[in-house]
């Protein structure tokens, strides 16, 4: 396996009697681990200080010959979720390196008050931890550049299938092309669309198509990001980059059954004189006329076209099964809503399948969770034009924060636009479609991005 992406070197350790002297430091984040010394220590400790688990503590152990790092996972509650687990290793392997720790070993949870609490449970083997990380850091090394470092071009040489030219943008992904005009004047920070696709071995029962929104920047436009809330929004191409961590997942995993495609929308939203404006008009790929109404919504702009594509694929190709997905940190709506969780919405063919439901199911169990909410014909309502000459409106101008379902809309503003509106439940090609508002979860500068939903989807569609 391609390990570049690792901070360091993982493997697994069976017998207590294993533990070399190589390794300097012990973390324990249960109050019994099964080393009999250290049981006895902490036994004794939580004896004489009632604060001992409610902080991280280090010490030595008598006849132990690596430092003890004690990190209490926590009492469980009708609230305790299986990320406590994650949470408490990390500041114990933290607290460790702190400590001037090089090499560590982490024991690993007994309990079984959660199907998915060990590491080996939750993952199978150490192998599939390491796949799972893997593909992580590369959303976190693409979603965590500066706008510099992380252009659209920097993005593009992880992959292939690149389309470049601003000629074929106009023509065939006008909405994107719009979002890309002003940034096109700056060689480097110039739009690109990549394209990733996993043909499986076998023949293939469904198909999965994930689209990313991947803005490496995001100025507002001419409806410019004003009072400081700019900063962080280098962050905005959390959604291509979790897309790309995915898609380097499954090439670990070369899944036997499932055509997996990649789509990263890669635009930087910049402010000048090639900037486009609220008022203009657009036609979609899909032949529907867009009126602009406020710049700072580019996200749904730059992915729409490349989903109306998608869509055109699923039924020029006959594609077994196909799930279509937006991915994007698209509102800051979201995190008024379900603050630092992803949010999954379905359309009409993929809530028949209680999709949501299940994706959610799947990242509780492995510390990916979800929320659900639900599109209604209000939020379709809401881009109904009623101007001459345009059928949509693409936005009001008022952040998604001061819209009423400010989140949900821009789902039903991605379907209408792209002609999916016209593959529901009723339709002849039903297709089913879920939107994913990773803005509360995928992590805030300075903080590390998180990868969301990577693992969550990979439970759902990638284990066989």
């Amino acid at each position: 396996m391609d390990e570049r992406y690792l901070p360091c070197c993982i493997t697994f350790i069976d017998k207590i009697k294993e533990i070399s002297d190589a390794y300097d430091s012990i973390v324990v984040i249960e109050k019994k681990c099964c080393y009999n010394e250290v049981d006895e220590y902490l036994k004794s400790f939580q004896l004489i200080d009632r604060y001992f688990d409610k902080d991280v503590s280090c010490f030595l152990v008598p006849n132990v010959k690596q430092k003890v790092i004690f990190s209490y996972v926590g009492d469980v509650t009708d609230y305790f979720d299986v990320r406590c687990y994650f949470n408490a290793a990390a500041k114990g392997i933290q607290r460790s390196i702190l400590s001037g720790s090089k090499s560590i070993v982490l024991f690993l949870p007994q309990s079984t008050e959660f199907e998915n609490a060990t590491l080996l449970k939750q993952l199978r083997d150490v192998d599939y931890a390491k796949m799972i990380e893997n593909s992580k850091n590369v959303a976190r090394d693409i979603g965590g550049g500066d706008p510099e470092r992380m252009t659209a071009i920097a993005i593009s040489s992880y992959v292939s299938n690149i389309i470049m030219d601003s000629t074929i943008f106009i023509s065939e992904y006008p909405l994107f092309a719009a979002v890309n005009r002003c940034a096109a004047t700056v060689p480097r920070h110039a739009g690109r669309i990549v394209f990733m696709e996993y043909k499986p071995p076998k023949l293939a029962n469904k198909t999965i198509i994930l689209i990313g929104k991947g803005v490496t920047y995001d100025t507002g436009g001419a409806d410019i990001k004003a009072g400081g809330v700019m900063a962080g929004m280098s962050r905005d191409k959390c959604g291509a980059a979790n897309v790309a961590g995915f898609m380097k997942l499954v090439d670990h995993l070369k899944p036997e059954n499932v055509i997996v495609i990649g789509v990263l929308c890669l635009v930087r939203n910049s402010v000048g004189s090639e900037s486009f404006v609220a008022d203009e008009l657009i036609t979609s790929r899909a032949g529907v006329r867009v009126r602009i109404g406020n710049t700072d919504a580019e996200g749904r702009l730059c992915m729409a076209d490349s989903l109306c594509q998608m869509k055109d694929k699923c039924i020029s190709e006959n594609l077994p099964n196909p799930h279509l997905y937006t991915i994007a940190t698209l509102t800051g709506h979201a995190c008024l809503s379900h603050g630092s969780y992803s949010i999954v919405i379905d359309n009409g063919p993929a809530r028949k399948e209680n999709h949501a439901l299940k994706l959610k199911e799947v990242g509780e169990l492995c510390g990916d969770p979800f929320e659900i909410s639900t599109l209604r014909k209000e939020d379709y309502d809401f881009h109904l034009s009623t101007g001459y000459g345009e059928d949509l409106l693409q936005c009001n101008n008022l952040p998604s924060s001061k819209t009423p379902r400010g989140h949900q809309i821009p789902a039903a503003f991605l379907i209408s636009a792209t002609g999916l509106d016209k593959h529901g439940i009723q339709s002849a090609h039903p297709i089913k479609y879920s939107h994913i508002d990773i803005a509360g979860s995928a992590g805030d500068v300075p903080d590390i991005p998180t990868g969301a939903s990577i693992l969550a989807l990979a439970k759902l569609h990638l284990e066989q």
